[in-house]
């Protein structure tokens, strides 16, 4: 191991124990998402950091209807990032709102939910900046689909440059193919009676102003994955 991996390594057992120090409080969900962040990113696996956990986690993301809406652009973006992350994800519908249960490994998961987090609040603020007359969730809904489309080109580009990093030569890509067919079989073993969900039509926006505002929209979401100094 070389010596730069191993300071990345020895940085995560630190916030991973403050993590733990805090458990339960939104400081100590701050310093679990750094953690697992750091080791989306480096491609670290769980074993290196001798964390205990299962080999394979569920946590939950919640989006609440916008209006009579239930906004597609949601699960896009959910979809986004778990294919970014390598992470598989099962929803349920439920009367007012909408949840969605990601599963995969530590790291990959929690990643996966900070960029959820933060991304569906951009559009969502955004998106009621232009039209914030409660009425307008149809508008806004198209709003968000066409940020959700740029940010899926921008996604793919952050997942690049990942596979680029210190791991790259370390057949980062055959690890995550044995994965996703691990995750795969889990989610099986889990759920056998799961049916595969037919995606919906997207509809898309008829007028310039909203197609434009979106677009500026996706351009803008954080999506910067360089969030602390590993050294």
């Amino acid at each position: 191991m070389n010596e730069d991996k191993q300071k990345i390594i020895d940085k995560i057992s630190k916030i991973l124990c403050q993590a733990k120090d805090q458990e339960g409080t939104p400081e100590g969900d701050t310093f679990k998402r750094h953690a697992a962040m750091l080791m989306a990113k480096y491609r670290i696996q769980e074993t290196e950091v001798d964390l205990e956990t299962d080999n394979f986690i569920a946590d939950t993301f919640k989006f609440y209807k916008d209006g009579t809406k239930r906004p597609q652009w949601v699960s896009s973006v959910v979809s986004t990032f778990c294919a970014t992350f390598d992470t598989k994800v099962i929803f349920r519908k439920f009367y007012d709102y909408t949840e969605w249960e990601v599963i995969g490994t530590f790291s990959d998961v929690e990643t996966t939910l900070y960029f959820i987090d933060v991304v569906t609040a951009h559009i969502e603020k955004e998106a009621w900046k232009f039209f914030p007359q409660k009425t307008y969730s149809g508008k806004r809904n198209q709003f968000g689909n066409v940020a959700a489309s740029i940010i899926w080109e921008r996604a793919w580009e952050l997942k690049s440059q990942m596979d680029e990093t210190i791991h790259a030569q370390e057949g980062c890509t055959a690890l995550v193919v044995v994965k996703e067919k691990e995750i795969q079989e889990a989610m099986e073993e889990m759920y056998p009676n799961l049916r595969a969900g037919r995606r919906s039509k997207t509809d898309m926006p008829s007028d310039k102003k909203t197609w434009d505002a979106g677009k500026a929209a996706g351009k803008s979401a954080p999506l910067n994955f360089a969030i602390g100094d590993a050294a």
